[in-house]
């Protein structure tokens, strides 16, 4: 948690210093240019935040499958698992009337999430290759991760949980803070 705080307040000090240093050379040019590029600076962050807000509450809340494999809680797992991949528009057309048919409209989710989080990889790898800046690397890994993470809600049509977004990002901290053996 302590490095997730630490990365956050990180990636705003550096937000911060573009948008100040913006702010400045506006000042230099024209006082009141200075005045219109923080407010407008302010309003885009304002939007932007609000748009990802909106972003996320719009998607319905993760289903959470219950420990029994049978009876009345089940039952309304897979009535309600059948009503949200009928709505959703990568699963419409497919059957949904058994169990097995339900498993393999998931199934067909599951490989076009694999795709994203292969593409993701690759997008990564190639990124990181080509940059050789540690600090760069990072963040681009971050912003990167957390697209990865909105495609996959978006396959899904469902949000995940604070818990889940967060396990996703620190295992890619994970996965970038691991040293390398150059043996």
């Amino acid at each position: 948690m302590g490095i997730a705080v630490l990365m956050g307040v990180c990636i705003a000090s550096l937000i911060i210093a573009g948008a100040t240093s913006l702010i400045s050379l506006a000042e230099r040019i024209h006082p009141v240019a200075g005045t219109i590029a923080f407010w407008g600076i302010c309003l885009a962050a304002g939007l932007f935040a609000l748009y990802c807000l909106i972003a996320y509450a719009r998607l319905p809340a993760a289903l959470v499958p219950p420990k029994e494999t049978s009876g009345p809680k089940h039952e309304a797992y897979l009535r309600a698992l059948r009503v949200r991949l009928a709505n959703n528009p990568r699963a419409r057309k497919l059957p949904l009337a058994t169990t097995a048919e339900i498993e393999a409209a998931v199934a067909q989710l599951s490989k076009q999430a694999d795709l994203v989080v292969r593409r993701t990889a690759s997008t990564v790898f190639l990124s990181t290759a080509l940059m050789q800046n540690g600090r760069l690397d990072g963040l681009i890994v971050l912003f990167t991760q957390i697209q990865m993470v909105g495609r996959i809600a978006r396959i899904y049509v469902q949000r995940p949980s604070p818990k889940d977004v967060r396990s996703a990002l620190l295992k890619g901290r994970a996965i970038v803070g691991t040293p390398m053996n150059h043996g």
